[in-house]
């Protein structure tokens, strides 16, 4: 791949990437996370993790500091919200080219670069973001600089690496951690360097990680360890400090802290099918090919395979995690930096076979257009495109991944072109016209918009205490509202002048029968958006799958 197309794909990505960073956040986890960051930007504390003015023990603190942070530079906003995690999939997708090249070559380093780039999870984790593309980042970043320690001995990596696994660590505990280090242990049995195993030095990087960390451990122990009278699902005398370093983790696969929502063993085999796209037939093929060469040459470095960290890292946590009783999609995002350096190794060794590279190529003629087909119908049929400027783009795009169909070029570069081209359209189908049309559907964040433009002040603006709660409402309000029971709304609505309910159709009626006087109604259809289900998908059949919600004044 020449110069010139690394650098028109990378601005290509770039542009459709930073589209997603402007689209209002998703209930629930994206909104919920952001709010448990605006409550450290308007109280100040950022020690103690509160969610709805309840104590939260689940996630560690980094993510919502960074958040926090960045709305201090840039206002609360969702592209404050999302720049810290951006960054991080950006340090992702560069750790994944360097780690990828000093394991082969230039060009196995560019291909991982782009498949991660391109791999749907980790692209749609860009707009809606949890803690996948920090833990992402830290987790590859910490791998490359490990083993690059293993390769030169300089004390710069063990810093770096610290940094990294401290990052993850303090993202989403003790797994940041793990799967670095796993991938340590694996380079280091596959090519034989035992007095690694010994070196003093791996002292130093206990020392250095045992500190980043502290700042975390400590808030643990000032919130909860000092506090034992708090409460967290109906328990207290709860150890923070015990939590983050063992329990997080661990009770979690048991399904202890969170409950068993997934007998499936092979529920992250099917899902790696789909959050992998358009590459995971692929790195199906790439990984049995991988397996086949180890047994083939027993587990010895040879010309054929120098490397066993993306292949052993791969299998072993996705074995390991598939025991967890507690299984989400997105649980997969840390290992894709891992899957794309084990394909591209595979792709580029392969790409002068000339049979392999005509099954690569029938395959990703199946694959992709099947990929693509979503896209295209979101943007004609469900969500039609409103607006030229977006047409536009988007037409340019799906003309590009044609014109693929009649290039002329070797095998290889044309099932790759064929690829990139067709996710990228899918993509900005996504971050410019699907995300803004279905976010109409959730109305925290428009009710949000239309108060800032009534002039309501947030601070008038209350729930009706065991009626909904949009997270989104509260973020894009820039205020954590608080509740109100029946009562208390006939009381406040003479003090506070004019009242404000959000609330749902229900809550009108109970506010109605008690008897208060209502003024202005806002009002919004509301679905939940995060779970998209064919009737609501059906423009047909859409308007009977809403609800309504209310933003209403009391007199």
């Amino acid at each position: 791949m020449d110069r010139k197309t690394t650098l028109i794909i990378g601005l290509g990505i770039s542009i459709i990437f930073c589209c997603g960073l402007f689209i209002p956040l998703m209930d629930y986890d994206s909104g919920h996370h952001a709010d448990i960051a605006l409550h450290m930007y308007l109280t100040g504390n950022y020690a103690f993790l509160i969610d709805n003015g309840e104590p939260y023990l689940d996630k560690p603190h980094l993510l919502f500091w960074l958040a926090a942070f960045s709305y201090k530079l840039f206002g609360v906003t969702g592209f404050a919200y999302r720049l810290p995690s951006f960054l991080f999939s950006v340090l992702a997708i560069y750790s994944t080219y360097r780690l990828g090249k000093q394991l082969y070559n230039s060009a196995t380093g560019k291909l991982a670069a782009f498949i991660l780039s391109t791999a749907f999870a980790f692209a749609v984790a860009i707009y809606d973001v949890r803690m996948e593309g920090l833990l992402t980042g830290s987790v590859i970043f910490s791998a490359w600089q490990l083993i690059s320690f293993t390769q030169n001995k300089k004390i710069v990596h063990l810093l770096l690496s610290a940094l990294g696994l401290a990052a993850g660590f303090s993202t989403k505990g003790m797994i940041g951690l793990a799967i670095p280090v796993t991938a340590l242990f694996i380079h280091i049995f596959y090519t034989r360097q035992w007095k690694l195993l010994v070196d003093p030095k791996w002292v130093l990087l206990f020392f250095l990680f045992a500190l980043l960390i502290t700042p975390v451990v400590y808030c643990y122990y000032l919130q909860f360890d000092l506090h034992p009278e708090t409460i967290v699902k109906g328990q207290n005398n709860i150890s923070g400090v015990r939590f983050i370093l063992w329990n997080q983790s661990f009770r979690r696969m048991s399904g202890e802290s969170h409950g068993a929502n997934q007998s499936d063993f092979f529920f992250f085999f099917h899902t790696y099918l789909w959050a992998f796209l358009p590459w995971s037939i692929l790195g199906a093929y790439a990984i049995v090919a991988r397996v086949k060469t180890f047994i083939k040459t027993k587990f010895k470095p040879t010309v054929l395979l120098t490397e066993a960290v993306s292949t052993g890292t791969v299998i072993f946590f996705l074995i390991l995690f598939s025991f967890s009783k507690f299984k989400l999609p997105h649980y997969l995002n840390c290992l894709f930096p891992f899957f794309s350096i084990l394909l591209a190794g595979y792709l580029v060794q392969k790409s002068e076979n000339g049979k392999i590279q005509k099954l690569h190529w029938v395959t990703q003629l199946i694959v992709v257009p099947l990929a693509v087909l979503p896209g295209l119908l979101l943007s004609v049929w469900a969500f039609p495109i409103p607006v030229i400027w977006k047409m536009i783009p988007l037409a340019l795009l799906f003309f590009c991944w044609v014109s693929i169909f009649f290039f002329k070029g070797p095998a290889f570069q044309k099932s790759f072109l064929l690829t990139i081209t067709g996710f990228l359209f899918l993509l900005a189908s996504l971050f410019i016209n699907f995300y803004p049309a279905l976010l109409k559907y959730q109305a925290g964040n428009q009710l949000a918009f239309r108060a800032q433009d009534e002039g309501i002040a947030p601070g008038k603006v209350f729930y009706l205490n065991g009626d909904i709660h949009s997270p989104s409402f509260d973020f894009y309000s820039g205020w954590l509202h608080q509740s109100l029971n029946l009562e208390e709304v006939s009381n406040s609505a003479q003090k506070i002048k004019p009242l404000w309910i959000y609330t749902s159709e229900t809550g009108l009626d109970r506010i109605r029968a008690n008897g208060n006087r209502t003024g202005r109604i806002f009002t919004n259809p509301d679905f939940r958006v995060s779970v998209l289900k064919f009737p609501f998908i059906n423009p047909a059949t859409r308007n009977k799958t809403v609800t309504q919600t209310y933003l209403i004044e009391i007199l």
